[in-house]
């Protein structure tokens, strides 16, 4: 039976009003290609194709241009002046509408439109942490402008929240970004819900025996983001230094890695073991089936591939970046995995070596891990409090009207 808020009035008149389904669209400011494999396995995507499962009216609403691949039927493209026209989102008769801006000044003017067409709104963040203001590890002469701009960005930033009625983010950046800093603080705070990133019902903990195994999953031509040389150099330290453990690495396989690792030594390189781009929905018998997810970066938001992770029983060995890796470090918590000490290879395969440690001990337990973190990240009841919200706020449009 469906809940009574997944169904709103049509204005008819009579003793018997007609009920209709809720449209709710979700809204994404990049032109991705929206392709079925990756765009609607995630973020907007994906939470659009569950309001539809749901038997919510949805479609992802993006800028230009039209891109190869795109599935016409599920999303709206247009210019972006019209996604800043008060009038043009009046049109789409909304009953909401899921943004992801970032916060971004630049798409200030979008949220302020959404908002004067009068349709609940809600954005989520994708983000660790905000940068701080003063940095005192560059030059004076550089620090003080870019003191001025970081906090003009976090005024802005902040405006562009206050259009929200209902804000996603981590728990530690709701009390870190919102609740503890200038321009944000309990105004904003008190407009959020903990959900770091959606995550679908098929990645869960299915009871299969781990091995004692090593994953990583990642875009590894991203040599800023990813680090390919950091996780090349730990994934040669561990193997080195312990004889048994596999280590498999899925995604986009460059072709220095490739050279790396046919020139590792056998007994290692049979052990490490490059997987490439593996479909989405066949993922969740990965995670399964390993121990650990080792997560290198030099910086995340929400982390999407740590918190599938989780939800599969998986802990996690991730990089000692304060202020960049803010979310994945605390995903650690809750018996679910290891910090390293340094930002080094070296010390990241010490933290990995010790965190297999911890499952051969027993301090590891899947079925803990998954229970833990599926809350946090399964689509369903995160999704139903948001539709909740914005019952709640059309409601008080209603009879404020």
């Amino acid at each position: 039976m469906e809940s009574d808020f997944l169904r709103v009035s049509d204005g008819t008149s009579g003793g018997e009003r007609e009920k209709k389904k809720l449209r709710i669209y979700t809204c994404t400011l990049v032109s991705f290609r929206a392709d079925e494999s990756t765009f609607f396995m995630r973020d907007t995507g994906l939470i659009c194709t569950k309001l539809l499962a749901m038997d919510v009216e949805s479609k992802c609403i993006m800028p230009l241009p039209n891109h190869e691949g795109d599935l016409t039927e599920r999303i709206i493209r247009t210019e972006m002046y019209n996604l800043k026209d008060p009038d043009w989102w009046r049109a789409r008769k909304l009953d909401g509408l899921v943004l992801y801006s970032w916060g971004a000044p630049r798409f200030i003017k979008v949220a302020r439109a959404v908002h004067k067409a009068g349709i609940p709104l809600y954005i989520h963040v994708d983000a660790s942490s905000f940068d701080p203001w003063w940095e005192p590890s560059i030059p004076l002469a550089k620090r003080i402008p870019l003191f001025f701009r970081r906090m003009s960005i976090d005024w802005f930033r902040a405006l562009h929240f206050s259009y929200a009625d209902v804000i996603s983010a981590s728990l530690p950046f709701i009390e870190k970004s919102f609740r503890k800093r200038r321009f944000y603080g309990e105004r904003i705070a008190d407009k959020c819900v903990s959900w770091p990133c959606p995550v679908e019902e098929l990645f869960r903990y299915d009871d299969t025996e781990k091995k004692r195994r090593v994953i990583c999953v990642g875009r590894w031509d991203d040599a800023i983001q990813k680090r390919p040389h950091f996780l090349m150099r730990v994934l040669e330290l561990v193997a080195q230094r312990c004889g048994d453990v596999e280590a498999d690495i899925y995604g986009f396989i460059p072709e220095e890695m490739e050279r790396w690792h046919a020139g590792l030594p056998e007994e290692s390189r049979c052990r490490i073991r490059l997987c490439g781009f593996l479909d989405h929905s066949c993922l969740p018998s990965v995670y399964n089936d390993a121990q650990v997810l080792l997560v290198p970066s030099s910086f995340e938001g929400t982390c999407l591939a740590a918190a599938e992770a989780l939800c599969c029983g998986c802990s996690l060995v991730v990089s000692n970046r304060p202020g960049k890796m803010d979310n994945p470090m605390w995903y650690t918590t809750l018996d679910s995995g290891a910090i390293s000490r340094e930002d080094t290879p070296e010390s990241m395969a010490d933290a990995v070596l010790e965190e297999l440690e911890r499952w051969l001990r027993g301090e590891r337990n899947a079925r803990d891990i998954a229970a833990a973190w599926q809350p946090f990240f399964h689509m369903g009841v995160n999704l139903n409090r948001i539709l909740k919200i914005f019952e709640k706020v059309r409601l008080s449009d209603v009879s404020s009207k």
